[in-house]
């Protein structure tokens, strides 16, 4: 990293290593199978992050079963946002410079839940039916202001630049569905399908 002291805007070269593992399990029971797995993230220059997901199937009869998963993501705030980030000392614009010394952000945080059943009959009728509800929070966006945390050596500084909005929040949920009608018994193997989705949402930005 190169810069100099008088200089708001230096130049800047920066890598961020990442080391991502990850660990699956599988448990097939008589009416139950599993499936569980988790990784993990370690970013040089940020984070470290563990991502879980599980989905199952149970099978309540022959031809009905129940099925779930459980899914988390995240995204990493990057260099990017740090140095073109800026503080500047209240009534003395002279004193802009960049926050990446004193900026800690946060990652954006991602869940997702689907839960529907699943019908087979004879390879004739499949039809496959689910709520879904995904939901990101803490987004990284770009902002101006003045809090707390940016008083420094006794001192208020206006922000401008990448903040975490502790109060955003994108989610959205809804019912989709495949219906596969097949008729294997004639020559030319007649196949309807329908797939449809019903969803909403709701952003606070």
């Amino acid at each position: 990293v190169g810069r100099e002291a008088n200089d708001p805007f230096p130049s800047v070269e920066e890598s961020d290593g990442n080391i991502g593992s990850f660990l699956q399990l599988y448990l097939n029971l008589k009416k139950l199978n599993v499936i569980a797995g988790i990784r993990y993230d370690l970013f040089e220059l940020t984070s470290t992050h563990l991502s879980p997901r599980v989905g199952m199937l149970y099978k309540l009869s022959p031809n009905l079963s129940l099925r779930g998963t459980f899914a988390t993501a995240f995204r990493t705030p990057n260099p990017f946002f740090r140095y073109n980030s800026y503080l500047v000392q209240e009534g003395d614009l002279s004193t802009l410079q960049t926050s990446s010394e004193f900026l800690v952000l946060d990652d954006e945080s991602t869940f997702n839940y689907e839960f529907g059943l699943r019908y087979n009959w004879r390879k004739q009728i499949y039809a496959d039916v689910a709520f879904y509800l995904t939901e990101t929070t803490n987004f990284i966006s770009y902002n101006f202001g003045f809090s707390e945390t940016q008083r420094f050596n006794n001192q208020d500084w206006f922000y401008l630049g990448y903040l975490n909005d502790e109060n955003s929040i994108s989610r959205s949920f809804g019912i989709q569905g495949r219906i596969n009608l097949q008729d294997d018994s004639r020559t030319y193997k007649p196949r309807l399908v329908l797939s449809f989705n019903i969803a909403d949402g709701k952003e606070v930005l």
